[in-house]
């Protein structure tokens, strides 16, 4: 790798393409000081969403949030119309916890594409975050126009979940979990309903696939691994 991209600088340097291999290199290896340098050079020679989202992404995984929506609500100012650029704010505003930002930020994304299923599906766990009763058919709508989604599925079965119409819920995570067996959310989603519904022994069997796929799990996960006795 590190002859490819010696070779790649020596032909090509000050590209583009060039600065962001060096930078996706730089973050395989977390040296994220190196990644984002290089990431910016890039964003300086062709400011676009893609490039900003790279280099957002690159301050998430090295744990600075803040800069990261430094990042995108600069270029989400200078792009008012990009959805795409506003999307990805939201949904970082919305992992920090800014609720009411991400609100507004979602608010804006719809307001140029009501029926953007991806906007929508964040949107709708915004919703259940603020207790707001149209987070299911926020859910349900995205869901509509992107039937086969299992992350749509398992956002809507959740969401029901917690609105404690738990037979609905448990229904969507079913499908959610069949779809994709290997999501680990998922899994963990369905154990917690199916609990709930008091169907511990299928729970235990639920969140023992879900442990068994990560090897970092949740407070959340640990939380009913106790509950349930495992």
């Amino acid at each position: 790798m590190d002859a490819a991209l010696k070779a790649l600088t020596s032909k090509h340097p000050g590209a583009v393409p060039t600065l962001i291999t060096t930078a996706n290199v730089a973050m395989s290896r977390h040296q994220f000081a190196a990644a984002q340098a290089s990431y910016r050079s890039a964003m300086e020679k062709s400011p676009n969403t893609s490039i900003a989202i790279l280099l957002a992404q690159s301050h998430i995984i090295a744990n600075e949030v803040d800069k990261a929506l430094g990042v995108l609500e600069g270029w989400a100012k200078k792009q008012p119309d990009d959805r795409t650029a506003l999307r990805a704010l939201a949904e970082v505003q919305l992992a920090a916890g800014k609720n009411e930002s991400a609100r507004r930020t979602y608010s804006q994304a719809l307001a140029g594409d009501p029926n953007d299923a991806q906007t929508l599906i964040g949107y709708a766990v915004l919703l259940q975050r603020l207790n707001d009763p149209s987070a299911v058919s926020t859910a349900e709508k995205a869901l509509k126009l992107v039937p086969n989604n299992p992350e749509f599925a398992d956002a809507l079965g959740w969401i029901l979940v917690q609105q404690g119409q738990l037979d609905a819920g448990i229904r969507h995570l079913r499908d959610a979990r069949l779809r994709n067996p290997a999501n680990v959310e998922t899994r963990f989603h369905l154990a917690s309903a199916l609990a709930k519904a008091g169907h511990k022994v299928e729970a235990r069997d639920e969140l023992t696939a879900a442990l068994s796929k990560t090897s970092r799990p949740t407070q959340g996960m640990l939380a009913l691994k106790s509950e349930l006795g495992l």
